[in-house]
């Protein structure tokens, strides 16, 4: 595992999966990254849409993004619960696309031209270790980027989603859909008292990495 937080993530799974196997009727069920409207405390699925979303210089380093609409995570939770094995585990994703094809996806879907700065993974690391020293010593607020959100970044590849079609009925809509009504909420809700509609300089230059 590349960090503390998908050490606990890995460390959860065990410790269910053994219990299931004592007997507990437990199915887990692995959303992958849910979007839609109405997110309204910005989970990071959603905090990394809106972060391209004002940016005309976009930073970004390349992987694979598994894109899910949030109601049918839900929908599958559900049928996991009914239909699942116990001590089986799926995967609750939709579509698995470069990073690039989102960001055009969002720039074609705001109308906003923007320009595509793919990052190499060694800035990448360098730049997200330097923002945690600074949120760590400096603004004491959340980086933008973290060391550990690059090292699962390249570590990012095809999820397959067979599984749960298969055993529980799992059937995700297509991302665009859930994608436009996301960026159409993000440009809608107050940033700052403001939607990003109307914020003025929402297209200058950023060095921020959202990974």
């Amino acid at each position: 595992m590349p960090g503390p937080y998908t050490r606990s993530k890995m460390l959860a799974d065990q410790i269910a999966v053994q219990a299931a196997a004592s007997g507990f009727p437990l199915v887990v069920g692995c959303p992958t990254m849910p979007i839609g409207p109405d997110d309204h405390n910005l989970t990071p699925p959603m905090a990394m849409l809106r972060h391209f979303l004002g940016k005309r210089f976009q930073f970004y380093l390349d992987f694979v993004v598994n894109l899910v609409d949030v109601r049918d995570v839900a929908a599958g939770l559900i049928l996991a619960m009914e239909r699942g094995k116990t001590g089986h585990r799926y995967i609750l994703g939709a579509e698995s696309v470069p990073l690039k094809n989102v960001l055009q996806l969002i720039a074609e879907i705001s109308d906003r031209r923007s320009t595509l700065v793919p990052v190499p993974a060694p800035i990448a690391k360098g730049a997200a270790a330097i923002m945690e020293l600074i949120a760590d010593r400096v603004t004491r607020r959340a980086p933008s980027g973290t060391a550990e959100g690059v090292r699962i970044a390249l570590r990012a590849h095809d999820l397959s989603i067979e599984k749960a079609q298969r055993e529980l009925g799992y059937s995700p809509r297509l991302v665009e859909p859930a994608l436009r009504e996301a960026i159409a909420y993000l440009l809608d809700v107050p940033k700052d008292g403001r939607s990003l509609h109307s914020v003025p300089g929402s297209g200058e230059l950023s060095s921020q990495l959202t990974v």
